[in-house]
């Protein structure tokens, strides 16, 4: 065995090892918040920050009603869920797509995240938020249940 194998060996050990580091750090910071989430209601708490946009402004930005739609998800909720902010509710299969693609395979089949979306996909991802964001924030019926509620 050559050196230079020995340290590509060494180097893939090391990095499957940062991997799984990685990959702990997250799934703990996301079981963290979900176990936050969970026992403080974003609705009583002052804990979560507030939107600065709508204590501004008196409008919904895209992601008003997140945490609150995260925090019925985690009781189970989809409904109420959906009632806080349906785009993110529709989009978290797209993000777990995503984060699988680019992150979870292994190196070798792992893809870059132009090779998963173009660009054209980015900008209907871009025209879909924008119009969600003024929708939920003209006052009439239908549109009124974009907002949260």
């Amino acid at each position: 065995m050559t050196s230079t194998s020995v340290i590509m060996k060494d180097m893939e050990k090391r990095n499957l090892i940062l991997r799984w580091v990685i990959a702990l750090i997250v799934l703990g910071s996301l079981g963290f918040s979900g176990v936050v989430l969970y026992y403080l209601d974003p609705n009583k708490s002052s804990l979560y920050p507030f939107c600065v946009f709508h204590q501004l402004t008196g409008l919904y930005c895209p992601g008003c009603g997140c945490l609150r739609a995260l925090h019925d998800l985690v009781h189970g909720d989809v409904g109420g869920a959906f009632r806080m902010n349906s785009l993110l509710i529709v989009s978290l299969p797209l993000m777990g797509y995503l984060v699988y693609q680019c992150h979870i395979l292994p190196p070798e089949r792992r893809k870059q995240i132009n090779e998963v979306m173009s660009a054209r996909a980015v900008w209907i991802i871009f025209w879909v938020i924008l119009a969600f964001w003024i929708l939920r924030n003209i006052p009439y019926y239908p549109l009124t249940l974009l907002a949260p509620h």
